[in-house]
């Protein structure tokens, strides 16, 4: 899953424990460019102006409040999951906060083999990763035969996937030799698999043994939960309150320019009159490309109702050349190497997905599955004979290999 700049948010995965919605399906999150985290430590040596060191006073600790320790504890995990000691970090977690690390370090990745081996559209370093880390788990005899559902899916059949979910999590973190598999997995990707906290904290919530911490994000309130484990406080998960839209605040008059890679113009104002699909993407995104077959059978079931796709590519434009020959994919993007329409955005996190209507106005944020598709036809004002057909087409497999859709204009 997709791990994000200091200061943002790994929906993709680490929440699917606490809201049972698979949001984004694929492999472990690729790593957007990150700031090593600057943590403050209550007790650090102090070196005064003669060079002499003064120990910590350890004494002084249970004079440290209980906001004081749990601040530390978040930025503590921060620091350890990125210089990769994910280990250390789980000492500093409940088995339950543990799982959130397993489901994005291994059991994504572990899906993302078996979608790519059935058959689903992956680019050349996907398929490149999907081979290096078949050969880890075969190594470990880890094998996970499941598939992310489609968009079209049953209410029951989202359930379904979400109680396999937690019955892999749950069976990861009793195995021993789950420390050596995460390890394997950030030996393929170069880098921590996981990101877990955004932005500031706004507030701290005690209630006995149990704390709240309110977090800054762009999908609105992120909540931290935390456990008291005699003196120490542990990292316990996460609990997200969506706001309307999937959870990220509404831009009021949303703007969105820019050239693509051939050095064409595009504007969301050009869409007027569409619904149009913006997709924040990158190409060293795995959840973002993993979603994009998916993307493709939505354009082409309602693309003729006037349904669009925008992309906006945070990524260098060689890379994203390269890419979009591969794929031809049928939709425009928007080249964001400076990453100054994301930030405009408050986009900090790949891939986020805006739904616009047809005056322009951004009305959702990060919708997926069946409920992508149900606000999408409600904008399209689409009647119950389209909407069937529109679902036929969708959920109809497109044969292993082939390519859907023509290439636009890039």
């Amino acid at each position: 899953m997709t791990k994000i700049n200091s200061g943002s948010l790994t929906l993709i995965g680490a929440f699917l424990l606490a809201i049972s919605a698979p949001v984004f399906s694929t492999a472990s999150f690729a790593q957007a460019e990150k700031d090593k985290p600057a943590v403050k430590k209550q007790d650090a040596e102090k070196t005064d102006e003669a060079g002499k060191t003064d120990k910590p006073d350890k004494s002084k600790k249970d004079d440290v409040s209980d906001e004081e320790q749990i601040e530390e504890l978040i930025l503590d995990i921060d620091e350890l999951i990125y210089d990769k000691k994910l280990e250390q970090a789980a000492k500093l977690m409940t088995k339950e906060g543990q799982k959130i690390i397993f489901w994005e370090a291994i059991i994504d990745d572990a899906i993302l083999v078996n979608s790519i081996e059935k058959g689903t559209e992956a680019s050349d370093q996907e398929k490149e990763y999907a081979k290096k880390l078949k050969k880890l788990f075969a190594k470990f005899k880890f094998k996970i035969d499941l598939e992310f559902p489609d968009d079209g899916a049953s209410e029951e059949e989202h359930a379904k996937f979400d109680e396999k979910m937690s019955e892999l999590a749950n069976a990861i973190v009793k195995r021993k030799d789950r420390w050596e598999i995460a390890k394997g997995v950030e030996e393929i990707y170069g880098e921590a698999p996981i990101s877990l906290f955004a932005g500031d904290i706004l507030e701290i919530e005690i209630e006995k043994d149990i704390a709240k911490v309110e977090m800054e994000s762009q999908f609105g309130p992120m909540h931290v939960l935390l456990k008291r484990s005699k003196k120490t406080w542990l990292f316990d998960g996460f609990e997200i309150e969506f706001m309307m839209g999937g959870g990220m605040k509404l831009i009021e008059d949303i703007q969105l320019s820019g050239e693509s890679v051939s050095g064409k113009e595009l504007s969301l104002k050009d869409y007027r009159g569409k619904v149009v699909l913006v997709d924040f993407w990158a190409t060293w995104c795995g959840p973002c490309i993993a979603a994009m077959p998916k993307l493709k059978k939505m354009h082409e079931a309602l693309h003729g109702h006037g349904f669009e796709i925008l992309g906006v590519a945070a990524d260098e434009k060689a890379a994203v050349k390269k890419f979009l020959n591969e794929r031809k994919l049928p939709w425009k993007s928007i080249l964001d190497e400076s990453g100054e329409i994301c930030d405009e955005n408050g986009v900090d996190a790949f891939p986020t997905v805006l739904l616009v209507d047809k005056k322009g106005n951004h009305v959702a944020s990060n919708l997926e599955g069946s409920e992508l598709f149900e606000k999408i036809v409600e904008l399209l004002e689409l009647d119950e004979k389209q909407v069937k057909e529109a679902k036929s087409k969708m959920t109809k497999k497109t044969p292993e290999g082939s390519k859907t859709g023509t290439p636009s204009e890039k």
